[in-house]
């Protein structure tokens, strides 16, 4: 495995692809890049992390609004 090299213009995605390899969670390059049932799925699923991060929170008495664009 070779380090990424900060004098390309793809450093970060290097970077991001070889952080996934070390937690082994290289992307399956098998898959489609749009599939419509998925992407519905995956937008509920952000739409409801949103919702949760979004929620109020209570800390030492005090109330906190998160609020995400």
């Amino acid at each position: 495995m070779s380090s990424p090299q900060t004098e390309e213009p793809t450093f970060e995605s290097n970077l991001f692809f070889f952080s996934l390899q070390a937690l082994r969670c290289t992307p399956n390059p098998d898959y489609t890049s749009y599939h419509p049932i998925s992407n519905g799925l995956v937008e509920r699923m952000h739409r409801q992390l949103k919702a949760a991060s979004s929620a109020m929170l209570q800390i030492d008495g005090q109330i906190l609004s998160l609020q995400f664009s």
